[in-house]
């Protein structure tokens, strides 16, 4: 590590730096900010360790998590002024200047799957939110929604701070020159329960054509499949569909809803991380209620959405604008990273 300026020294622990999904987007829009505000930036991720059968053994022995908090402590944490982890990635860190972000949390996403998932893997992600919880501890809380905020809360993780993720829009932008088409678009994990996929699959039933962006290629055939799209070429995508859906059982604040939002794309997304917020000013975007009653809620939001196409179509980049703009979070996040700091200059007096 550079350590020429180690007061102006931030290090991110996260399980994977090269990834499509949104919390290595938002890792990567930290990196970007703080290196133009002056700060040396590292990334602490799986792709820093040495692969091969040894560290197979040691990950299912101890966790990534904790292998990667002793990586840290080993070679950065003496130069690092500030730690920033994801999640369980706090576990096992001990930093005098330690913030914790939830995009999301397992205690929320282990009630939201518990009626589809075998019992095991249910433990599995109770014992992932212990240690989120046990990770929290001495360090300052940031949750990426007021979703996650009250979930944290209810596990007895107390929140410092909610920063909502920040969408590009100068890069999620209208594309009028592309037309179009009569076709929903999804975009995220192949998480079957947890991303709504057997919801995907009764809209099909009900006449709906859907297009997926995933990394696996649908159970049923009868939805279409592009594949995984690299974030920079997403805009051209949802500018191309008439609607984006995002039928979750659980998220923190899924990026890609506000994405679509900002190139202009109606969504329908259901209640849950950004979803309330949403619900707010625009209740035609959220559905809500009995899983066995959200097709139809929202082939019904997708009526009304297309009797008012233009008028939907400008609330959605209009609320991105207003609620995910980068000089807020910017200001926020700088923020925050200075009280920590210098919080942590205090203590150590």
């Amino acid at each position: 590590m550079d350590t020429a300026n180690p007061k102006r020294s931030v290090t991110i622990l996260t399980p994977y730096a090269r990834y499509y999904g949104g919390v290595e987007q938002v890792n990567q829009m930290l990196v970007a900010l703080l290196e133009k505000e002056g700060f040396i930036t590292q990334i602490i991720s799986h792709e820093l360790l040495e692969d091969g059968l040894f560290l197979k053994i040691k990950k299912r022995l101890f966790g990534l998590n904790r292998l990667l908090a002793h990586h840290f402590s080993k070679h950065y944490a003496a130069e690092t002024n500030v730690v920033i982890c994801n999640g369980e990635y706090s576990f096992g860190v001990s930093h005098p200047a330690a913030i914790n972000i939830f995009h999301g949390c397992y205690h929320g996403y282990a009630s939201a799957v518990r009626p589809y998932i075998p019992k095991k893997e249910y433990q599995h992600l109770m014992r992932l939110a212990d240690q989120q919880k046990r990770g929290s501890v001495g360090k300052y809380v940031i949750a990426v929604s007021r979703t996650v905020e009250k979930i944290l809360e209810d596990h007895g993780i107390h929140v410092d701070a909610v920063i909502n993720n920040s969408v590009d829009t100068e890069k999620f932008r209208p594309l009028p020159t592309i037309a179009r088409n009569d076709r929903c678009l999804f975009v995220g994990s192949s998480d079957y329960y947890g991303k709504g996929f057997d919801i995907l699959e009764k809209l099909v039933d009900m006449g709906v054509k859907i297009d997926c962006v995933t990394s696996i290629r649908p159970q049923d055939m009868r939805l279409g499949w592009l594949g995984n799209i690299p974030n920079e070429n997403l805009p051209e995508y949802y500018a191309r569909y008439k609607a984006f859906l995002l039928p979750s059982r659980f998220e923190g604040s899924s990026l890609v809803p506000m994405e679509a939002m900002a190139c202009r794309t109606p969504i329908v997304i259901t209640a849950v991380g950004a979803g309330p917020d949403i619900a707010m000013e625009i209740p035609e975007f959220v559905v809500d209620g009995p899983w066995e009653t959200i097709p139809e809620k929202i082939i019904e939001r997708l009526r009304t959405i297309e009797e008012r196409y233009e008028y939907f179509s400008d609330r959605a980049r209009d609320y991105v604008i207003r609620h995910h703009g980068y000089e807020d979070w910017k200001r926020k996040w700088l923020n925050t990273i200075d009280l920590v700091q210098h919080h942590s200059g205090e203590s150590s007096k």
